[in-house]
């Protein structure tokens, strides 16, 4: 077996992303027990190939990626196997309380490359630039994504929580600096 990393570095990286990729996991499968499993999965996968991602100068995106992926992996199952997704728990980690079933509700109903987009950019805090990398897409197409995820989500919001989300950290539904980055 290759080398592994320490748990200092371990921890640090769990301490300081987790709850991130708990989020991102979360606003994509809507169950929080999932979405805890999916980001620890992240770190599973990560600790089993650390020796050729130690040199990576940022391994939270690694992480990140993998996320979302495995995400859209089991939405995709989901999908083909007929059952929809799971029912809705307590709202996502990052989202105030009664804002977020609505939004994830919102989210459920996005393409997937729309709902990846936007759970990238406001649930994990990315910058267009990352989510192109990440998705392997042109920024352009990023913005485009984006757009289309917030306005898909608006319109499926009433006003009074379209508006407790706007002022949260987690989302803004106004079109923001993340299309003009």
């Amino acid at each position: 077996m290759g080398a592994k990393p320490s748990d200092t570095v371990i921890s640090d990286l769990f301490d300081d992303h987790y709850r991130a990729l708990v989020a991102t996991a979360y606003v994509m499968v809507r169950d929080r027990g999932l979405a805890e499993e999916i980001a620890q999965e992240a770190f599973v996968r990560l600790i089993d190939r650390w020796e050729r991602l130690q040199h990576f100068e940022t391994p939270q995106n690694w992480l990140r990626l993998v996320t979302v992926r495995l995400a859209g992996r089991y939405r995709l199952r989901r999908w083909r196997e007929g059952l929809g997704a799971p029912g809705r728990e307590s709202a996502a980690p990052s989202l105030p309380s009664g804002v977020g079933n609505a939004v994830t509700a919102a989210m459920a109903a996005l393409s997937p490359l729309d709902r990846k987009a936007v759970a990238l950019r406001y649930f994990a805090d990315q910058s267009i630039q990352q989510i192109a990398r990440e998705l392997d897409m042109a920024e352009s197409t990023v913005r485009v994504h984006l757009h289309r995820g917030r306005n898909g989500i608006k319109a499926r919001l009433s006003p009074e929580i379209a508006e407790a989300w706007s002022r949260s950290s987690a989302a803004p539904l106004r079109a923001d600096s993340a299309t003009k980055e």
